[in-house]
């Protein structure tokens, strides 16, 4: 029996279709304008992780973004519930869309749409872990870094232009060369005992919020603060945090080595406590 793709919810009927039946009007600002937000979690024994923080954040970027008022977060984890008990796999990647809806100038004003999308993880290799990952600097920048928009336009740039240099993901430095984030990822470092975490212009990760509580469970310090791509010369451990990624080592930015060019101690650590809470959901 062929394995299904994954299923979707949409707002216009109020059903759940098969990846390969859903469609919405290509004149929805969404595809035509990049006009939406979006939040990405993932389930552990069909358990969704970080849940209610993440419609939490979607509801600050509805207001952000200036949509009109739109379904209750308790809706959305409603259909959330619903089409992981529909889908019926362990591991999932939930991803949950908002677009400015239809307009025939293509400008949002009418009513948004939400889209949920539910399909097996992807997961990654787990040499990405054992053996850390590599990444490239770039001067480009996400708009309104404090949502996750669908506007990812610099994020596919830098993402390739990291690929056409053998290395796994790109990373934004502004002007001044502090280091923001990466275009799909949180950054952070860890130096003497202490994990610093860049706090302005950045998306506020749910899942480097978990990783900042259990840095302080391990018994490490804690910063927010801007990164000077310079530190990098001299840091123990680099690592990056997102939801399908978790926690993942960084041994290499750019021409720079981080620490032993090795995985660290800690991330690995905090990896596995990581695993552990999110298992025991």
């Amino acid at each position: 029996m062929k394995k299904s793709k994954g299923i979707v919810y949409i707002s216009d009927t109020h059903t759940f279709l098969p990846v390969e039946k859903a469609c919405i009007p290509v004149t929805d600002t969404g595809f035509q304008r990049g006009v939406g937000i979006f939040e990405v979690l993932i389930t552990y024994k069909a358990k969704p992780m970080g849940l209610d923080e993440h419609l939490s954040r979607l509801q600050k970027s509805v207001k952000a973004i200036g949509f009109k008022p739109f379904y209750a977060s308790n809706h959305i984890k409603q259909k959330v519930l619903e089409g992981i008990k529909r889908f019926g796999e362990p591991r999932m990647m939930i991803r949950i869309v908002i677009t400015g809806g239809d307009s025939n100038n293509f400008m949002f004003k009418t009513d948004p749409r939400l889209v949920i999308l539910f399909m097996p993880l992807k997961e990654y290799p787990s040499f990405y872990f054992d053996k850390g990952i590599k990444l490239l600097t770039s001067k480009l920048s996400r708009i309104l870094p404090e949502i996750k928009s669908l506007n990812y336009l610099s994020g596919s740039m830098a993402y390739h232009a990291a690929l056409n240099h053998r290395c796994h993901e790109g990373l934004y430095v502004d002007k001044n060369n502090n280091i923001l984030e990466g275009t799909t990822f949180n950054f952070g470092i860890i130096k003497d005992k202490t994990v610093v975490v860049p706090e302005k212009n950045v998306l506020d990760g749910i899942t480097i919020r978990f990783v900042i509580h259990l840095a302080k469970k391990l018994g490490l310090k804690v910063e927010r603060r801007p990164i000077a791509l310079v530190e990098l010369q001299y840091v123990d451990e680099a690592f990056l945090t997102s939801s399908n990624r978790e926690i993942m080592p960084i041994v290499k930015v750019d021409k720079t080595q981080i620490g032993d060019g090795k995985p660290g101690a800690y991330t690995m650590k905090l990896l596995e406590m990581y695993r552990d809470q999110a298992e025991a959901l």
